[in-house]
């Protein structure tokens, strides 16, 4: 599966990164079902029937809000995380210094290893659309969040 960003009439953008997945499709005279790792309804039809295509062509986009959902919450994560670990090392100086109770410092310590899980996880459901690097997310403008994925053929190379 590719991803592209769908920005009103301006048209397709292409990130710098490609998101893969495994989807099936049966073809039928009267329906044909398609099942893939991110959910919405399908915003563009780019073959016929019949047509050949080969592994890896574009078959047809889908409108994906879970995209949108886990490129803010990994932004989110990635934020707290940084937040978390910076007041962590302050209140790690602080108690040092006797400046503030074991409590505060053991509140903070929580709070890093909490948001530190949370980046972790959304890690994790990026990697499941085949993005290694989140931080290509960053490249992505606030008007481009609304993505569109295209379902690729999965046959052999003719």
């Amino acid at each position: 599966m590719l991803l592209a960003t769908h920005h009103g009439s301006r048209g397709m953008m292409k990130f710098g990164f490609k998101i893969r997945t495994r989807s099936g499709v049966n073809y039928s005279t009267k329906t044909t079902p398609v099942i893939t790792q991110v959910s919405g309804p399908v915003s563009r039809v780019v073959v016929v029937p019949g047509q050949r295509v080969r592994q890896g062509e574009p078959m047809l986009y889908v409108a994906s809000p879970d995209y949108s959902q886990l490129r803010t919450n990994y932004l989110k994560a990635r934020d707290g995380a940084a937040l978390a670990e910076k007041a962590y090392a302050r209140a790690k100086d602080l108690y040092e210094h006797k400046a503030i109770a074991e409590q505060t410092l053991e509140q903070a310590e929580s709070a890093e290893v909490q948001a530190s899980g949370d980046l972790a996880a959304t890690q994790a459901a990026l990697r499941v659309l085949g993005i290694t690097d989140p931080e290509a997310l960053m490249t992505a403008t606030l008007r481009e969040i609304q993505a569109a994925s295209s379902i690729s053929s999965l046959l052999s190379s003719e």
